[in-house]
Formats: C-alpha cells, sequence, structure tokens
C-alpha cells in the first residue's frame, strides 16, 4: 500500500505540471551536474537536490546570485532563493543578441531517504516575441544510494514547448558523480535529445580537488569543444565561486560565457580553512536539561546534556580546536549528569586540548565538572563548597496528622522506603541502611574521579571536607582551584581565531544522506497522562502517549539503525511504566535498543529500561528500586474537622475501597496486599526473564533496593558504566556502521499554542518560591506528589530518593 501510494505521489509530481507548462536550456549555470547538489542553485542544475538539500542540512531560505560575461561582451546574471523543498529564480539572458528574461518556479520531495525527485515551471518575458511567453516543464530525479556515488537523470522542455513555430525536443540528461576520496570528485553528464534519441549525444566531465578544507579547484570539458577551469572558497555561511572558459570553437563562441563569477549562502556554517574554529564555549546555567529544545519562531534552541556532551566530542577530535572554555554559572542536573560531562571533559585534556572552568560559586557537583578542567577559574567573590555527599528526606506525617489525615500506604520490598514520607516521622532501620550504603558508594565513586581528574587523594579530600567552605583565596592556597578570575577578564586578554558553540552543527556535503542513530529521551515522573499539577512546579512528566510517536518515528525512519533511549526518572504509575517498557520491547524486534541512564533510572524507570538490548549506567546513577508501592489519602479526620460528612452508597461489597473517606478494613488491607504482591512478583518475573537472569538473581536486586552503576553492573541489572556517548558509540558497534553517521534526537512536537505560552505567558506555570510558600524545590515535589496521589491510581512505583 505504501508503495502504491509514493508511486501515485512519483505520477502527480511529474504529469500534473504538463497542464502548465521552463523554455529551452541554457543559461549561465554551466559546468554543474544533474547528479551534484550546489544549494540554491539546485534550481537551475536538478529540482531533485533542493529534497537531498534539505534532508542533508535541514530546511531554510539559501541564496545565489551569479554574474557572467559573455565572448560577444554581454552581461548575463541569475539569482535564485530556495525554501526547504521549494524554489524561484530569475535569470536574464541573452539569445542571438536580444535579451529575455526567465522566472522559474520549482518543488521537490523526497520519495525514500536515498530518491529524490523535482520539477520546475518556466516562462519567458522579452520585447522580442520570438523569445517571450515560451513555458517549459522540466523534471529531475537523483538515486544517492553511497557516499561514494549519485546517479541524476533531468528531463527538460517536457511539454515541448514552440519557438518561432518550430518544436523543441525534450532534453534528457544522465548523469553520475564519484567521489572516491573526500577531497576528490569526479561528475560526467551526458545529454540527448527525444529527436535524436542517443544518435549524437553531448557530454561533460568535471575534476573537483579540495587541496583545503573549504578552497575546491575543477576543471572540465564539455564536448562543443570548451575547456574551463573554477575555483570556489567557502566562507562562514557562504561560497564565492568563478569559472572561466577557454576560448570554444566559432560555433558557439558567441553565446557562451567567458567567465562567471557569483556566491550562494548556506543554512549551517561551513568547514573551511577560512573560519576553522579554534575554541568551543559552552555556559552551563539553569536552562538545561536531559531532552532540549528545538527553536521555534519565538524561540532560539536550547541546548540539551547531549548537546553539550557531542560538542565536547567534536571539538576533542577537531584538531583545529585548542581550547574549550566552560562558564558554569549553574548545573540544575544531578550527579550521573555531572559524571558524563567531566569524564568528556577529561578525555578532550587527555588528547590535549586545554579546558578551562569558570567558576563564579560552586558545590560538590559543580566542582566535580571542574575538576576535569586543565585550569579551574573562580571570580574573586565566589566560594567553593564541599560538604560531601547527602541525601535529604522529607516526612509529612506529623503535618498530615495535624490537618487529620492518614497515609494508608503498603510496601513490598523491605527497602521500599518511599511510602515512610507520609506514613512515618523518621527513616526505618532499613531505609537508613540503604541511605548509609547509597551514601558510601557515592563516596567511592567521586573519590575516583577526582583522583583521576585532578590527583586528588583521599586525605587531602577529607581534610577539604573538614574545611568544607573555601573563599577564593582559600580555594587558591588549597589548590582547589588554579587561578582567580573571571570569564570575561581572561577572554579578553586571549586571541581566538573562530568559536563555535554546542548549537554550532555544520554544513554537510557528502553525497548520500548519514545513517543515524536515534536519541529519545524520557525524563521525569511516569504517568498515564500529563497532569497539570506536576507541570506548575516544572517537574518534567513521561506518559506512553507522548512517546508511542517518538518510537514509530525511529521504527519507520530507514535511516535510523538504531535507537538510545536515554532514561531519567525515579519512577510512576504501574501501568503506564509497562506500557512504555511494551513500547522498548516492540521497538527492540526491530531495531537495537540501548538504554542510557541518566541521574536516576529507578523502580517504573528501570522496568521502561529493562527490554532493552543493553543498559548503561553513570557511576553515580541511582537505579534498581526493583519494588512497588500502594495506597491512599484517608481525609476522615480532616472531613471531621470540618464536619463534612461524605455517603458512599454502593452495592458491591468493596464499593467505597478507593474511598478517600475511610480507612482500609482489615479484610480491604489483605484485598490491597494480595495486588501488591502479584505486582511485585510480575516486577520481578519481568526483570528476570529481559534481563535473562535467574529468579533468585533478580530477588536479590529486588525488595526495592536502590544500587548505584557500578554496583548495578555486578548484580546484572545494567552491562556497563558509562555516559551517553557510551552509549551510542555501543549502538554503532551493534550495527556495524563502519562510516560516519549522525546523532538524532527525536522530540515531542510543540504545538503553536504551547509554544506560545511557555515564551510569552511564562507565568501560567506556578513557581512556589514566587509565592514566598516554600525555598526548596524538593518540598514543592513532595508537596506537588501528595497531592496527585490522592487524586489518582494508587498503585505507584515511587521515587525513594
Amino acid at each position: 500500500m505504501k508503495s502504491v501510494k509514493n508511486l501515485c505521489k512519483l505520477l502527480a509530481f511529474f504529469f500534473i505540471p504538463s497542464c502548465f507548462a521552463a523554455p529551452w536550456n541554457g543559461g549561465i549555470e554551466v559546468g554543474t551536474s544533474v547528479a551534484h547538489s550546489y544549494g540554491s542553485r539546485n534550481l537551475f542544475s536538478n529540482p531533485a537536490a533542493m529534497a537531498f538539500e534539505t534532508e542533508l542540512n535541514g530546511g531554510g531560505l539559501l541564496s545565489s546570485f551569479t554574474y557572467a560575461s559573455t565572448f560577444d561582451n554581454k552581461s548575463e546574471f541569475s539569482l535564485s532563493h530556495t525554501y526547504s523543498y521549494f524554489g524561484a529564480s530569475y535569470e536574464r539572458l541573452y539569445q542571438g543578441g536580444e535579451s529575455y528574461s526567465r522566472y522559474q518556479l520549482g518543488l521537490s520531495y523526497s520519495l525514500y531517504s536515498n530518491l529524490f525527485i523535482g520539477t520546475k515551471f518556466s516562462t519567458t518575458s522579452s520585447e522580442l516575441s520570438s523569445l517571450s511567453g515560451n513555458r517549459s516543464w522540466d523534471s529531475g530525479i537523483q538515486y544517492r544510494p553511497f557516499y561514494f556515488w549519485s546517479l541524476g537523470l533531468t528531463a527538460s522542455q517536457l511539454n515541448q514547448p514552440s519557438i518561432n513555430a518550430l518544436k523543441t525536443p525534450t532534453v534528457y540528461t544522465l548523469a553520475t558523480v564519484i567521489r572516491p576520496r573526500e577531497w576528490l570528485t569526479l561528475t560526467t553528464d551526458i545529454e540527448t535529445a527525444s529527436n535524436q534519441l542517443f544518435t549524437s549525444p553531448t557530454y561533460q566531465g568535471t575534476l573537483c580537488v579540495e587541496p583545503i578544507l573549504g578552497l575546491t579547484f575543477s576543471s572540465g570539458y564539455q564536448s562543443d569543444h570548451r575547456f574551463q577551469v573554477g575555483v570556489q572558497l567557502d566562507l562562514a555561511r557562504a561560497s564565492i565561486f568563478s569559472v572561466l572558459h577557454a576560448s570554444p570553437k566559432e560555433s558557439v563562441r558567441a553565446s557562451s560565457p567567458k567567465y562567471i563569477i557569483g556566491f550562494q549562502t548556506s543554512i549551517k556554517p561551513l568547514q573551511t580553512v577560512v573560519n576553522q574554529p579554534s575554541e568551543l564555549v559552552i555556559t552551563l546555567d539553569e536552562s538545561l536539561n536531559e531532552e532540549g529544545k528545538d527553536s521555534t519562531f519565538l524561540s532560539k534552541e536550547k541546548p540539551s546534556l547531549l548537546d553539550i556532551l557531542e560538542s565536547v566530542h567534536r571539538a576533542t577530535e577537531n584538531s583545529w580546536v585548542e581550547r574549550i572554555s566552560i562558564k558554569l554559572e549553574s548545573f540544575p542536573l544531578g550527579l550521573g549528569a555531572a559524571e558524563e560531562l567531566a569524564e568528556a571533559l577529561l578525555k578532550a585534556r587527555d588528547k590535549g586540548k586545554k579546558i578551562e572552568v569558570f567558576l563564579t560559586s560552586a558545590k560538590t557537583k559543580d566542582y566535580l565538572i571542574a575538576s576535569a578542567a586543565s585550569t579551574i577559574y573562580l571570580e574573586p567573590s565566589g566560594e567553593i563548597t564541599l560538604l560531601g555527599p547527602r541525601m535529604a528526606h522529607y516526612f509529612a506525617k506529623g503535618t498530615l496528622d495535624k490537618i487529620g489525615v492518614q497515609g494508608e500506604f503498603l510496601a513490598k520490598g523491605d527497602y521500599k522506603s518511599a511510602p515512610e514520607t507520609f506514613t512515618q516521622r523518621e527513616s526505618s532501620l532499613k531505609s537508613k541502611e540503604a541511605t548509609l550504603h547509597e551514601l558510601k558508594e557515592m563516596e567511592k565513586a567521586l573519590h575516583h574521579i577526582f583522583e583521576r581528574t585532578r590527583k586528588i587523594s583521599t586525605e587531602q579530600m577529607t581534610a577539604w571536607l573538614n574545611h568544607a567552605v573555601f573563599s577564593s583565596e582559600d580555594a587558591l592556597k588549597q589548590k582547589l582551584i588554579d587561578k582567580v578570575g573571571s570569564y570575561s577578564e581572561v577572554n579578553n586578554m586571549a586571541s581566538s581565531t573562530g568559536t563555535f558553540y554546542p548549537s554550532t552543527h555544520y554544513a554537510q556535503k557528502t553525497l548520500a544522506l548519514r545513517h543515524r542513530i536515534s536519541v529519545i529521551t524520557a525524563n521525569g515522573n511516569i504517568l498515564q497522562k500529563k497532569t497539570r499539577l506536576l507541570s506548575m512546579t516544572g517537574q518534567s512528566q513521561i506518559t506512553p502517549d507522548a512517546l508511542a510517536p517518538l518510537f514509530q518515528r525511529a521504527i519507520n525512519d530507514p535511516r535510523t539503525q538504531a535507537i538510545v533511549f536515554r532514561v531519567s526518572s525515579s519512577g510512576g504509575e504501574v501501568l503506564a511504566s509497562e506500557q512504555i517498557a511494551t513500547l522498548v520491547s516492540k521497538a527492540r524486534a526491530k531495531k537495537p535498543v540501548i538504554v542510557s541512564m541518566g541521574d536516576m533510572a529507578a523502580s517504573g524507570g528501570y522496568l521502561i529500561s529493562a527490554p532493552a538490548n543493553s543498559i548503561f549506567a553513570d557511576r553515580l546513577t541511582f537505579t534498581g528500586s526493583i519494588g512497588v508501592f500502594l495506597g491512599k489519602f484517608n481525609l476522615a479526620g480532616l472531613y471531621e474537622k470540618l464536619d463534612l460528612r461524605k455517603e458512599v452508597v454502593g452495592l458491591g461489597p468493596y464499593s467505597a475501597l478507593d474511598s478517600e473517606a475511610k480507612a482500609w478494613t482489615k479484610v480491604e488491607r489483605g484485598l490491597m496486599a494480595r495486588r501488591l504482591n502479584r505486582y511485585y512478583d510480575g516486577f520481578v518475573d519481568f526483570v528476570g526473564k529481559q534481563r535473562n537472569i535467574s529468579k533468585e538473581l533478580a530477588e536479590k536486586a529486588a525488595q526495592g533496593r536502590v544500587w548505584m552503576g557500578e554496583e548495578s553492573v555486578g548484580l546484572k541489572l545494567v552491562d556497563k558504566t558509562g555516559g551517553i556517548l557510551d552509549a551510542i558509540a555501543a549502538a554503532k558497534l551493534q550495527t556495524g556502521l563502519k562510516t560516519e553517521f549522525d546523532i538524532y534526537p527525536i522530540r515531542e512536537s510543540v504545538g503553536i499554542f504551547e509554544a506560545i505560552s511557555e515564551e510569552t505567558m511564562p507565568g501560567v506555570s506556578l513557581d512556589l518560591n514566587m509565592l514566598g510558600l516554600f525555598f526548596d524545590k524538593s518540598i514543592q515535589k513532595q508537596m506537588a506528589q501528595i497531592a496527585w496521589i490522592s487524586q489518582n491510581s494508587f498503585l505507584y512505583f515511587a521515587p525513594d530518593l
């Protein structure tokens, strides 16, 4: 069915324009090949290349201008604009000593990832009637199966327009481009007319050499004895080019361009020796998150953590880049994400890059990132605070007692401590045991990183913790930092020939579209449906409805070879978690799925990760928590204080089971306990099956216990320690990709009204800090979850931390 639809599109695309019916071939864009790509000049050579250019470098406005001088001293020019799959152009040309104008409109379409079609309609105007009103319809196709070879075909004057009462034939051009090396390109075009099909074809061949990045020399020959030499120089977002023709034979001399010169723009910056960057500049602040945000007409692109890590990796591999500068104002993500960034910076430092981190103030998480630098700067008035690993739990039982609310919760798993928030005034012994164990594992992981990054011994780290708070002078004396200063001061003194940023993506020049590794991010609470209550406190939410189209896009995309599923979630609803796990299983049946765990992938966050082919976690990732709890809030005491009565009338014996107006009876509690055990056993069995481990080992890793990344490898909950870049490298290895590939984040689409509300009405999102009610975001989160649980499903894979 899909093939039939594409065939219908192809037929309509090629034959509908013939009802209107570009004049005869010609123009000043000579030396180009119908199998190649030339920015907005694609409209002149082969309109199908507009679709390829859009898929290669993204949609946007491209422009070009070309000036030519003919051998009979006439001046000609062409101007073109293309936007994604559409294009328009204007040419001022001469024929037989008379001038005429040509107007062209074109459109293109991508049939498959390697097959592109295009068509254009042209008309002319001139004071000379024979050169005016000549309409023509041209179509083209490009097939690009390999990085080193492409094929093109155009049919010009398909409507065979009449000029001076003479019917012009359709002209077919078949071309191929071969690129045996990145710096060497060969093109060959063969042209034949429909009335002399293959009896007297003409041809041209061109050789292009790029000895220096962004500087290309070309030479070519056309069958009518025309030789040409050319040069093109790429600048930041534009190229200038020139072609010089040797004197052709007399019969074609007058109408031939003697030389042409022009420029064309680029959507993305071009990699060129003229503008090769020497420094990567990264600003880390509260806007950073796991998902990132695509640019809209109202807002700029907001880089994700992956964008930051990828930019560091690109800088590491780029021999031109000498320095990476990081302005670390704040780091809103957790220790796991901080570890990933520190590891990426350390790899860059080990490859000889100069890493500079500029701190305003810093705590352990910020200093973890800074420790990977060659040079750490701290502003004169800044402080470094090192308090060591710690966790804080809030207990709401006393607060709930005061207002007459009782938490009715059951938990399965000795260490499933989340309900204690609502049922106890302090942590249980098991909970304290688990917390102390996690803190020790965190401390061990931090010491391991600090020892590698700054050669900090355990004794030195202990001494720093005993000092706790360091002024800039103290930090310099204790060798926590290398210099006192700010980014602006140092940057004014430093010389840099070019700068790029995490949002900088360079234009590609490949002959075919690259393969992809798609990245899907699940960050936040796992819910069946998004709730405004959690949105109002700034908490991310994960729903099956939001993730399903993202996985489907990755599965259907022929360029996507593997999926990296980034999970940063502490849990959520059982049903939603199971539905997302099913999405992962279905995706795995089609393409490899590699999970990269962020700061936390626990409870429901672990369940949605388990079906993947392999799982990566940072040393400082919290994972596991294989357990469940269920419950409700009993508001009977509150109703009594308010003199409010609620009467439940039902026919079933348990019609008031989920009522907030009464406590569970002993029988009801037993009923819920059986339900809880069933879900817990199912969770453990699911983990054992998906991870291919025995039930005994799965049970050992369960009981609601939270594990750190390195421990989870030993328990076979995780395959390897590493970040998202390691997961992407594993995906490349698993799929056998041997060429360069694109990392392709697939994000949830943002509607126009949602974009407007986010950018122009930020006050719609409630910030409790602004109301002066709470000053700790974790309290905001806890209160929102209390309210949410009281309104929703009472079976919950909940966060324990």
